[in-house]
């Protein structure tokens, strides 16, 4: 987030559909978002393992993203479970 603006989308797991909904939205704008020199990064509750497949899917594999099982960063933001 130095460098350069930084979208942080954070989401549930990979069973989840509106996180399915915002993985393919996010797909659909991904050039966009990178032409007004701004990056995505993707925070999940689910292990990297598990996650994997559903941002291949909607190829978001090579955005910045992290796994917060413990919902670290979801309380650093304040965001509260539902």
């Amino acid at each position: 987030t130095d460098e350069k603006p930084t979208l942080v989308v954070f989401l549930r797991h990979s069973g989840c559909t509106f996180c399915r909904e915002a993985l393919a939205e996010l797909h659909t704008k991904l050039g966009e978002i990178e032409t007004h020199g701004s990056q995505i990064a993707i925070v999940y509750q689910e292990s990297s393992d598990g996650m994997r497949p559903l941002l291949e899917k909607y190829g978001m594999q090579d955005v910045e993203q992290f796994s917060d099982p413990d919902r670290r960063m979801y309380a650093a933001f304040q965001l509260q479970l539902g």
